[in-house]
């Protein structure tokens, strides 16, 4: 029984679908773009235009059209199908496009070969329903009777009631092999509709979600060029810094040569000359007469005043306070310090504090000679925990990551301390010689 159901279905659902021939089967007359005629099925014609405009970047909405109109052409037609086709149509023929003179005109007028496509599908849709409402003319000229005719001339025949030899069960099982039958055609109708509707849900979303990414690939494609020469500005600009960097160092290490020649000019001419010790004159003593004389007395002889030699007064350029000033104010110069956070570049304002601030002791710097010095991370818990929720501000212009940034790590240790380097004696910054290599710890 249920194999006979099934045959019996199959067979009403075989019979209705070939009850009418598809669209795609069907050959016309269409002219192509250049105004010639040409004979194709409509699935052939079909193929062509969509092969034309999937290719054009300017109609995307041509294709997507044609594309939803593609499923309809492969099926009969119901009247709800024909609806569907009739909007697609209307559709295509409210899409605009300039013509030679400049105006917008129906793409239909300006595409030959698609105006002709549509012409033929609404004319042969329309000739389906004309024939099947109205036509009672046949192709040999025979005048066929309309129903209501054939039903009057009818209407005087006496109808002969014969007798059936047929059981009653047969009229049961055929009436209720009938019902069984129609049930399976709805339900087969409703599953087809269903995943008919799905399918061209699926198109329409497919068609729009492509015409959205060809919109954004075409403001990409007008921001690249955008893109490249900002990117050459900050090649340029980097070049240029690179330049002034190597340029300042050169400066900055030509002045420490000189500070180091006077410095050492200075302290030649601070040392004294050696002193040689000036000879004393002999004394000279009395001499006693030949003649006699009385007896001599001696006398007590004057003690000779020594000689004194007088201070040569010190030039100006070797003035003996100069050494101690000047090693004097090394000394009150502190070795080392704290600096607060840095700039975008890795560069310091020589703002330092001699004393260790929570809420500005970022670095802490220790001086190696006049113009240079080197700098390592504070590795304090409020400072860690600041760093980490703003470490494009405080640690990637002068630190590298050791092993990569962690959030949630609780120390920070200067595996390598970083270089700073001053262009001139005078100046208010520390530029960046060498980042500071540190790793994260928890």
């Amino acid at each position: 029984m249920r194999r006979l159901l099934l045959l019996t279905l199959a067979l009403c659902y075989t019979t209705l679908a070939f009850a009418q021939t598809p669209l795609a089967t069907q050959k016309d007359i269409f002219k192509e773009a250049g105004g010639k005629n040409t004979t194709a099925t409509y699935g052939e014609f079909h193929k062509k235009l969509s092969t034309f405009f999937n290719g054009s970047k300017a109609l995307p909405n041509v294709s997507g059209l044609l594309d939803q109109l593609k499923p309809y052409l492969q099926k009969p037609l119901d009247d709800q199908d024909k609806l569907k086709v009739e909007k697609i149509l209307n559709d295509l023929e409210n899409l605009t496009e300039k013509d030679a003179k400049g105006q917008k005109v129906s793409i239909l007028q300006t595409r030959v070969a698609l105006g002709s496509f549509v012409e033929n599908l609404r004319n042969n849709l329309d000739g389906q329903d004309a024939m099947m409402d109205s036509d009672t003319t046949l192709s040999d000229g025979t005048e066929v009777m309309p129903d209501t005719a054939a039903h009057a001339a009818l209407d005087g025949v006496p109808f002969i009631v014969g007798k059936s030899q047929d059981s009653p069960w047969v009229w049961w099982i055929v009436s209720g092999v009938s019902i069984l039958a129609a049930i399976g055609l709805g339900y087969l109708y409703w599953d087809e509709k269903k995943k008919r509707d799905h399918l061209e849900r699926q198109m329409l979303n497919t068609s729009s979600q492509a015409s959205q990414s060809f919109v954004k690939m075409q403001q990409l494609e007008k921001q690249v060029p955008q893109l490249i020469s900002k990117i050459k500005e900050y090649e340029k600009a980097l070049a240029e810094y690179d330049r002034a960097l190597k340029e300042s160092q050169e400066r900055g290490e030509n002045e420490r040569k000189r500070w180091l020649q006077e410095v050492q000019n200075l302290q030649a001419a601070m040392t004294p000359p050696p002193v040689h010790p000036t000879p004393t004159p002999p004394a000279f003593t009395s001499v006693p007469p030949v003649s006699p004389v009385p007896p001599v007395v001696e006398k007590q002889s004057e003690e000779i005043p020594p000689v004194i030699e007088p201070q040569q007064e010190p030039l100006p350029d070797e003035d003996p306070t100069l050494e101690e000033t000047w090693a004097e104010d090394v000394r009150k110069e502190p070795e080392a310090f704290y600096l607060s956070t840095p700039n975008k570049d890795g560069s310091f304002r020589d703002v330092r504090s001699v004393q260790f601030d929570p809420s500005q002791s970022l670095y802490h710097v220790r001086i190696t000679s006049p113009y240079n010095a080197e700098f390592e991370f504070v590795n304090d818990p409020a400072l860690v925990s600041e760093a980490l929720r703003y470490p494009e501000t405080f640690l990637d212009p002068v630190c590298e990551y050791g092993g990569g940034i962690e959030f949630g790590a609780r120390n920070i240790t200067t595996i390598q301390k970083g270089k700073l380097v001053k262009t001139d004696f005078d100046s208010d910054r520390w530029e960046l010689q060498h980042k500071a290599i540190i790793r994260f710890e928890n």
